[in-house]
C-alpha cells in the first residue's frame, strides 16, 4: 500500500521509509523493467541542464515582457478611470448650476 503524502511535506529522513518495502513484502521484477536492458536510462554525458536553464530563460523574458504589458495596461486604466471621474466631477458641477438656474426662474 502506498502513503498518499506528497514527497515535497515529507521529510528528508522519512522518504526512505515511504519508498522501500516493508522487510516481510516479497518484491518481483515487473515484465517492463525485465524488457529493459541493465544499466542507466541516460547515456552518459547528455547534458540536458543547458538546454533547460535556456528554456527557463526564455520563459523568464516572455513572463518579464506580460508583465511590463500588463503594468502599462494598469496605468492606462487608471489615467482612464481618472478621465472618467473629473467629467462626472464636472458634469455634476454644471447639474448643479442648472438646477440653481431653474429655481431662480420659479420664483
Amino acid at each position: 500500500r502506498k502513503a498518499r503524502i506528497p514527497e515535497a511535506d515529507t521529510p528528508p529522513r522519512n522518504r526512505p521509509l515511504l519508498a522501500t518495502p516493508r522487510p516481510r513484502c516479497k518484491v518481483k521484477e515487473s515484465s517492463a523493467a525485465a524488457a529493459r536492458s541493465p544499466g542507466p536510462t541516460m547515456a552518459h554525458g547528455d547534458d540536458c541542464s543547458y538546454k533547460d536553464c535556456a528554456a527557463v530563460r526564455a520563459k523568464i523574458e516572455v513572463l518579464r515582457s506580460e508583465r511590463l504589458a500588463y503594468e502599462q495596461e494598469g496605468i492606462q486604466t487608471r489615467e482612464a478611470l481618472d478621465k472618467s471621474e473629473a467629467y462626472c466631477r464636472a458634469l455634476e458641477a454644471r447639474v448643479a448650476v442648472l438646477e440653481t438656474h431653474a429655481r431662480r426662474l420659479k420664483w
